[in-house]
């Protein structure tokens, strides 16, 4: 449980939340969503509802950071 944490911790991360919902990278990051290897450059934003490799990234970010302390682990 502890190691999924710190992986999603990682991920959580990179990202920072904006205003409107949306999420945008603010360093490079390699993940896996549900088996799909992604590679995320900086500045890159996901939007509620906008398919990035066929994941609406912004929910999925919202499901895994909901609980998240950001910043550097």
């Amino acid at each position: 449980m502890e190691e999924i944490r710190r992986k999603y911790q990682a991920i959580c991360s990179a990202f920072q939340k904006n205003p409107d919902g949306s999420w945008t990278s603010i360093t490079p990051v390699e993940i896996d969503v549900s088996g799909v290897e992604m590679s995320i450059e900086v500045g890159r934003t996901f939007k509620l509802g906008e398919k990035f490799q066929d994941v609406d990234m912004a929910e999925w970010l919202n499901d895994i950071c909901a609980d998240m302390t950001f910043g550097p682990i």
